[in-house]
């Protein structure tokens, strides 16, 4: 028989093209192949049966494919292995376009594609090439399994095995688009792509970035494509952040591509699942998912000098643009949205800064004009868990937004008031003014939803105070944050519940500090005129009477209140009852208190007073009471003070010379 007309079995090859196989020569090993090649259409021409030639794949795998084979008689199987594929082709066989052919062929040059000889990986590369090239397009029904080798092979260590990979690719690709009819798994391959999103390297990048753009540009993906973009989006704006300028350049075009395809309609995104994933992204490059975020980590050696910021701006953008187009479908996605917001507000970038607070304030409107509500509560424990753990900027807002949603949604609040209390407390603890302002209106809303809002107000304040490093805040803060509440309140019903809340407090000390605190607004601030208004009227006597059931630790705010409310007889009962020692006070003490008295005395707020000291005949007691405190103050700066403020007023009725 002539070795070129037909093909029995193994055992019936020529002696030239069995010794060929394993030949060290690689011309005499590919010239073998090709006799094989020739061998295999002329058997198919002949009518050979399939069943031999499955069989001679069999033995071809068996014998010097096998890993155990020498490193040549490897590379000569792999080629024999194709020459067979090609063959078939050439003779027109059903047999190439079997599963049955391809199931025997596949799996060994796999196999032989991550081998750890850089020239077994060639040979399997370009044995590859040659079956997918003859057994279109049946090859599609493996592509899931081809994209994993090539994957892995477009990184390889030797430069000719990434050029020889992409062209495999490309060739799978050119299939591809030739039998897009062809009944395979498109969306199976989709998904395959998306698991490696979160490649490291350039080079895979750019295999992978080549794949979906040229599934993205074939019409007949684009309900299969929609279903990654969720994940894929992300993905690409960590690439267009990479410093190799091929990856950046294709990731941006793609990204171009996918947002015009989704604003005109083009792939039916789920901009929900969109949204949650862009803003997820921006979450775990902070950190606040370990796996995700060691992923960011690792790739910022291969951004560019801006990194993690220049993907923090991309994402903003692209949330701003899809809630723009999309309204009524972002809401749900809002309480992420926000957390990511709230996240870049902390960020060191003031580019970022400027689109988070941007996209926070449309947010804010948004929500502030929505009719619905059913996202409120998941969104009131975002932004309030944010109070406690964001710096200035970021707690500024979510004091914003609490205060924002308790207008609009006060159910939501009573479900978590517990956590927005405990993080209240923390603001107003705050080192910054204007954090601690903005967490007093929050308190100032609290107050107002119902019943219990305005008792919980005071006693976060009260509870502010009571515990360590409680007194240094209350003499820092404290003024301000009860005169800002008396500005947004009005002071009377502040000023009443506040005192009551002093009642309970078991702590003398902070009890006293926070009184006098109070008593000093009283007299000297603006936003309390209300309360003093209340004292000097016709009605005062009830409120006076409760003041002063709470002042009663303080000897100095007791009588201010008291002189405040034109009651001068009892001032001056008072102050004898204080010498006297019916209320158990250490003189020292006493002393401090009559001191701090006689400095409030010159305050704006008893100007009033000060005048009816003018008047001996009709405010005598006013008299008798200041000429009461004098002679109990010892001699120092209190007693000159007053003495001649009372020297001054005495010297027209001779009652005081010098």
């Amino acid at each position: 028989m002539n070795k070129l007309s037909g093909l029995t079995t193994l055992r019936d090859l020529p002696p030239s093209i069995a010794r060929g196989i394993g030949d060290k020569l690689s011309t005499r090993r590919k010239e073998a192949a090709l006799d094989v090649e020739r061998m295999v259409k002329n058997s198919v021409s002949a009518g050979q049966s399939n069943d031999d030639i499955l069989a001679l794949v069999d033995e071809l795998v068996e014998t010097y494919v096998h890993p155990q084979s020498t490193v040549h008689q490897r590379k000569g199987g792999l080629l024999y292995l194709a020459a067979v594929t090609v063959g078939l082709a050439g003779g027109k066989s059903s047999l190439c376009q079997s599963e049955n052919l391809l199931a025997k062929v596949l799996p060994p040059m796999l196999g032989a594609a991550v081998d750890s000889d850089g020239g077994i990986r060639y040979y399997a590369l370009e044995a590859l090439y040659n079956v997918a090239k003859s057994t279109k397009p049946a090859i599609l029904n493996h592509l899931s399994e081809l994209i994993d080798i090539l994957l892995v092979l477009c990184d390889d260590v030797e430069v000719k095995n990434q050029n020889a990979t992409i062209f495999v690719s490309d060739l799978i690709k050119d299939i591809v688009g030739e039998h897009q009819q062809h009944a395979f798994n498109v969306a199976a391959v989709l998904e395959r792509l998306a698991g490696y999103l979160r490649a490291e390297t350039p080079n895979k990048r750019r295999f992978l970035l080549g794949w979906f753009s040229f599934f993205d540009s074939m019409s007949s993906a684009n309900k299969y494509f929609a279903s990654i973009v969720p994940d894929l989006v992300p993905a690409l704006l960590i690439y267009r952040a990479d410093s190799v300028p091929e990856v950046h350049h294709a990731a941006e075009n793609l990204l171009k591509h996918i947002l015009g395809d989704i604003q005109d309609g083009s792939v039916r995104v789920s901009v929900r699942d969109l949204l949650e994933s862009l803003a997820d992204s921006i979450l775990v490059s902070g950190g606040e998912d370990t796996e995700d975020a060691a992923f960011h980590q690792s790739t910022q050696q291969i951004m560019d000098p801006r990194g993690f910021a220049s993907c923090r701006s991309a994402t903003l953008e692209w949330i701003e643009v899809l809630i723009d187009q999309y309204p009524e479908d972002s809401f749900p996605s809002y309480p992420k949205i926000v957390k990511s917001c709230l996240k870049c507000l902390d960020s060191s970038d003031y580019g970022v800064q400027d689109l988070a607070l941007e996209l926070n304030h449309k947010l804010q409107i948004n929500v502030s004009e929505c009719t619905s509500g059913a996202f409120h509560l998941a969104l009131m424990d975002v932004v309030v868990q944010r109070i406690a753990s964001s710096e200035e900027m970021a707690k500024l807002e979510s004091l914003k937004w609490t205060a924002l949603l308790m207008k609009t949604d006060a159910v939501s609040v009573c479900q978590i008031k517990p956590l927005l209390l405990h993080c209240l407390c923390d603001a107003l603890s705050s080192t910054s003014d204007t954090v601690v302002e903005e967490a007093v209106v929050v308190l100032s809303v609290l107050s107002s939803i119902d019943s219990q809002g305005l008792d919980l107000t005071m006693k976060t304040i009260i509870q502010v105070f009571d515990g360590p490093g409680g007194a240094a805040l209350l003499q820092r803060r404290g003024g301000i944050i009860v005169e800002k509440l008396c500005d947004l309140i009005p002071s009377e019903n502040v000023i009443m519940p506040l005192v009551n809340q002093i009642k309970e407090l078991k702590d003398n000390r902070l009890r006293r500090m926070l009184i006098q605190v109070i008593n000093v607004l009283l007299l000297t601030s603006e936003k309390t005129k209300g309360c003093r208004a209340l004292l000097q009227s016709k009605e005062s006597d009830d409120f006076l009477r409760n003041i002063l059931s709470g002042f009663s630790s303080s000897i100095s705010a007791s009588i201010s209140v008291i002189l405040l409310s034109r009651h001068y007889d009892v001032a001056c009962v008072f102050v004898e009852m204080v010498a006297e020692g019916v209320f158990q006070w250490e003189m020292s003490e006493v002393l401090v208190e009559l001191t701090q008295l006689t400095t409030l005395f010159e305050s704006p707020g008893f100007a009033s007073v000060r005048l009816n000291l003018m008047d001996e005949k009709k405010h005598s007691s006013l008299r008798k009471c200041m000429l009461a405190i004098l002679m109990m103050l010892p001699q120092g700066d209190a007693f000159d003070m007053l003495f001649k403020r009372l020297q001054l007023i005495c010297l027209n009725t001779k009652k005081l010379r010098n």
